[in-house]
């Protein structure tokens, strides 16, 4: 968990529990830690989960602050992210075993 989680789970508990959520359900895709199949799911999964949380504004506020802070990130790599946050967005609505289908 990066520091800007653990930040701000402090002020939005939920954090927390949504990135660890993303991050074991991007596990059961291919390369879930660098620019694969994985990664894609993990990011919209995880904004899904924060718009639906704490409503479309902020999720998009802290998925771009994530972005930005993640050091040593190359422009490809941060666009591919941001697209894959987009996507989640765009699911919120869904309930979980919706969202997840969507997903996948």
């Amino acid at each position: 968990m990066g520091p800007l989680v653990k930040l701000a789970s402090l002020i939005m508990p939920a954090s927390g529990r949504i990135y660890n959520d993303s991050v074991e359900f991007g596990k059961q895709f291919p390369r879930h830690n660098a620019e694969g199949p994985g990664d894609a799911a993990r990011h919209a999964y995880a904004s899904a989960r924060m718009a639906k949380e704490y409503g479309p504004m902020i999720a998009k506020l802290m998925g771009g602050l994530h972005e930005v802070t993640s050091l040593g990130q190359d422009r490809r790599s941060q666009a591919m992210d941001e697209y894959n946050n987009q996507i989640g967005y765009g699911l919120a609505d869904l309930d979980e075993a919706s969202l997840r289908e969507a997903i996948l």
